[in-house]
């Protein structure tokens, strides 16, 4: 059962703590030092990567014993509560030296995240929430900032989407019929949905509905929720997380209804 009187403040600050030690592990590695290897599905992994997610998830370990972790490094280890690791969002830009990757904690009660942060190590940012509390932003000065989404929209629609999809036909069928006003590409799921919950975005959708996996959108998930952003399947069903390692829908993140249902629409009529 979910706890809900439980504020987590604790689990905060173990998690802003064990991202902080995991960022310092891996720019150790940035730009030097690093070792890439292709994983079975063809996505790179680094020295970086293992490094940092052996700090997190010992770190979790030591301080919620009885819970689980599932991360993109590790086999899945069952709890009462689950975490959710990507020691590296974005690994594909890290490894080509880019400053566009970030680390992912986020928490499940149930089947809902109650807890996420995502730290961008190259720019000592981070962005938090926690359930029924806000979303903030902690910038590269230290000062913490309330984060919410742009709904008005009364700029014309900035769409955000993945650097490794963006060219795929059926991306571009998407994002000509939006129309958007300016277009972010970023290489890190993470800071894609930051980009959203901050305000800077409008709307971001999964270009693979395979490609997507539970820690690239478990933190993110959470903050941009708080942020009042909306993020569901493109069906409107919500995200619920049971230890599964992929989504395997197409999902949408919106700073409106009006913007996630049109953009529903089209996935559902070009993916």
């Amino acid at each position: 059962m979910k706890n809900h009187n439980a504020n987590y403040e604790f689990e905060l600050e173990v998690a802003k703590m064990l991202s902080e030690q995991a960022a310092q592990a891996i720019m150790g590695y940035f730009r030097r030092n690093l070792k890439v290897t292709i994983k079975s599905d063809n996505t790179p992994v680094t020295n970086a990567d293992i490094h940092a997610n052996e700090i997190i998830v010992a770190g979790l370990q030591h301080y919620f014993p009885a819970d689980g972790i599932v991360s993109e490094e590790l086999a899945d280890k069952v709890g009462k509560r689950t975490w959710y690791v990507d020691p590296i969002d974005g690994t594909e830009s890290f490894s080509k030296g880019s400053t566009e990757f970030a680390i992912h904690i986020g928490l499940v009660e149930e089947t809902e995240p109650v807890l996420g942060i995502v730290h961008r190590p190259a720019t000592h940012e981070l962005y938090y929430a926690i359930q029924n509390q806000g979303a903030y932003k902690i910038s590269s000065d230290g000062i913490k900032y309330p984060l919410k989404v742009d709904a008005s929209n009364q700029n014309g629609t900035v769409l955000v989407v993945s650097k490794r999809h963006y060219h795929e036909q059926a991306s571009l069928d998407v994002a000509a019929h939006l129309r958007p006003a300016n277009t972010i590409i970023h290489g890190s799921e993470g800071l894609r949905i930051m980009h959203i919950a901050e305000g800077t975005g409008n709307v971001h959708y999964s270009n693979n509905r395979h490609s997507i996996s539970t820690w690239d959108v478990c933190a993110p998930q959470i903050i941009v929720a708080e942020a009042a952003g909306i993020i569901k399947y493109a069906n409107g069903d919500p995200i619920r997380y049971h230890t599964q390692r992929s989504l395997g829908e197409h999902f949408i993140v919106a700073s409106s209804l009006d913007l996630f249902t049109k953009t529903a629409e089209l996935i559902h009529k070009y993916m």
